[in-house]
């Protein structure tokens, strides 16, 4: 991608935020945007319908949002992660330390 574009320059943009909450937002008013964009001149195809799906997921998952389902779902991934593997002791650091 060029940098001169608008795509290219959006993402940037968002990409630059260091709040993830600010950032996510951004990454779905894009898509939203770009479906926008692209169903202008659909006016009822399986583009058009498709389209509208995605629109509603991404209302969906906004309507459901709040901080403590978001607390709720991030300590649930990071316990899923954390007991799906395991580092080899050679790795761990707290036994290769130099006495």
């Amino acid at each position: 991608m060029g940098k001169e574009d608008e795509l290219y320059n959006a993402l940037t943009r968002i990409y630059e935020q260091n709040n993830i909450l600010y950032r996510e937002r951004g990454y779905d008013i894009l898509r939203w945007r770009w479906i926008d964009d692209y169903n202008f001149f659909n006016y009822f195809n399986i583009d058009r319908i498709l389209g509208y799906y995605c629109q509603l997921r991404i209302l969906t998952r906004w309507i459901k949002s709040s901080p403590e389902l978001g607390k709720e779902v991030f300590n649930s991934i990071l316990s899923d992660l954390n007991n799906s593997f395991s580092f080899p002791a050679d790795f761990n650091i707290k036994s290769t330390q130099r006495k």
